[in-house]
């Protein structure tokens, strides 16, 4: 069979504004009809393009998860002797090897740790409680003292001003607190 109207496959692509090679593989798929000399119909295809083109558009979309790139298997002391407790069973050398890459691990971590302890990168938690308990009891000293301060020089004096006094007394003793810090 040989169409009457029949065009080339890049000229029908330039009229679905596709690539040739898309529509050639749509040709071999047998979803667009050719003659025997390859060549196309532009009303017959047109309305098999239509057809593909909603068919595409009418196709849910795929939905692909994010996923989060997976973070290293935390460390601890516990999983490897665990896993060196295993591996001994297996191979005793193997794990003996093991041991002590962990050994040389666990000390330069140690190591590590106790220099940016010396250099102040890091605190103890207790010296952190302990600084922080201590500055509680100064702000609490500082708030609590301000009514036995100001109390003589806030009688007589309208709900306003009072207010005024007593916001400079607090701002004023969170300075001294500041500057004690």
């Amino acid at each position: 069979m040989v169409y009457q109207d029949g065009i080339s496959v890049r000229a029908f692509a330039k009229l679905i504004k596709r690539s040739d090679t898309q529509v050639r593989r749509l040709m071999q798929a047998g979803k667009l009809t050719a003659d025997d000399n390859k060549q196309l119909s532009p009303t017959i295809n047109m309305k098999e393009w239509e057809a593909i083109s909603k068919e595409e558009t009418t196709k849910p979309t795929k939905i692909t998860k994010t996923t989060e790139p997976k973070k290293p298997k935390q460390r601890t002391y516990k999983t490897d002797l665990n896993e060196l407790f295993d591996l001994a069973e297996e191979n005793p050398a193997q794990a003996l090897n093991k041991a002590k890459a962990l050994e040389t691990i666990y000390k330069v971590e140690e190591r590590q740790l106790s220099l940016d302890k010396e250099k102040g990168k890091l605190v103890e938690i207790e010296t952190v409680k302990a600084t922080f308990k201590d500055i509680a009891i100064k702000v609490r000293q500082e708030i609590l003292a301000i009514p036995q301060r100001y109390a003589g020089r806030l009688e007589g004096r309208n709900e306003r001003e009072i207010e005024t006094m007593l916001e400079e007394a607090l701002a004023e003793a969170m300075t001294k607190m500041q500057l004690d810090l």
